[in-house]
């Protein structure tokens, strides 16, 4: 589209003698490490999504670049999370020893609005309490009532069944009577499309397959999903098109449910992406990765947890992931948006 414009990835190498490169921290590492020409005509570098300094096991790697460039390169970072954004600011100007601007802009184009969602179908299927107002003033009457519901919810279940311990666990087929009726809530809210944060892998292939039974595209969007669908897979080998993971994800696709995490083909990735950008795609439930510099017209944001296994622990998740993540709703789209939690 653009002509002087190439990618460099581990798996891509496209136009790489371009004027504009878009390439991984790790390949720019890579060309400062052994001198290459490319990094000699550098006048620009930009970090997009900056934070990622501050990750465990990559953030080194962002680090070792920002010292290494020359000089005479003018370096540019974007980031919606840096949570110390002047004393980061601080650390690059006295290594470069250059001065660092920092451009803030704390409003939101689009207002976020947080809230906790209790219902779990039927006559609670409504039941979502604003905590966070858009000007970001913490409701604590919409805490407590959301609190309250909830263990109301819990005192008949223990009057049915007995107390189970101090945590009340869904069984399956709750948990997809709840998510059945969340979408619906969603889809008379006019809340549609939705980001579901599902921070793991298995869970985000079950709840897309516990809900076969909804269906949120007609029959037009049905037949533009199939026909693309099967056009894009011209680029697999035969065996690899009836893969059982193909399959699955095709059918999933038709009713408007997608699904995306690093355990998907990569192919398969990029027709969910494109499928949500276009807005066949109603419901994603995707991993954090998702979350890094996609810009998709979300309008919900859904966490059905907030813990994590960040490969040592189960632990709570940060505020700039919390932020990360639910920044995601409102792009590209014109009212006020939401980040909903499922309180447990």
């Amino acid at each position: 589209m653009f002509g002087e414009v190439g990618l460099l990835t581990g798996d891509l190498q496209i136009n790489a003698t371009a004027s504009c490169l878009v390439m991984t921290t790790e390949i720019l590492r890579s060309m400062l490490y052994c001198g290459s020409d490319v990094t000699r005509d550098l006048e620009f570098v930009i970090f997009d999504e900056v934070h990622y300094i501050n990750n465990a096991e990559r953030g080194y790697v962002w680090e070792e670049v920002l010292i290494l460039l020359p000089a005479h390169v003018s370096i540019v970072m974007l980031s919606a999370t840096v949570p110390n954004t002047l004393q980061f600011a601080d650390w690059v100007g006295r290594t470069k020893k250059r001065k660092v601007f920092v451009v803030s802009t704390p409003k939101r184009p689009v207002p976020l609005c947080h809230y906790l969602y209790t219902g779990t179908g039927g006559k609670s299927k409504h039941e979502r309490f604003m905590i966070v107002d858009q000007e970001s003033n913490f409701l604590l009457r919409g805490y407590n009532e959301a609190v309250a519901a909830k263990k109301s919810r819990e005192n008949e279940y223990k009057k049915s069944f007995g107390p189970k311990g101090t945590k009340q666990y869904m069984n399956p087929k709750a948990e997809q009577t709840m998510w059945v009726a969340f979408i619906d809530h969603l889809r008379q809210s006019d809340k549609l499309p939705v980001v579901a944060f599902t921070l793991s892998r298995n869970r985000c292939d079950q709840n897309a397959e516990n809900l076969m039974s909804v269906d949120l595209t007609t029959a037009k969007e049905k037949g533009h999903i199939r026909n693309f669908f099967q056009k894009c897979l011209q680029r697999l080998k035969k065996p690899d098109r009836v893969l059982p993971q193909v399959i699955r994800m095709q059918r999933v696709l038709e009713n408007g449910i997608g699904v995306h995490h690093s355990g998907i083909l990569p192919l398969l990735k990029e027709i969910v992406e494109m499928l949500f950008q276009s807005g066949f795609v109603k419901i994603l439930f995707a991993t954090e990765t998702f979350a890094m510099g996609v810009n998709m017209p979300a309008r919900t944001v859904v966490f059905d947890d907030i813990t994590k296994y960040d490969g040592v622990q189960s632990r709570h998740l940060m505020p700039a992931e919390y932020i990360q993540m639910a920044g995601r709703a409102g792009r590209r789209a014109n009212k006020i948006e939401l980040s909903v939690c499922n309180i447990d």
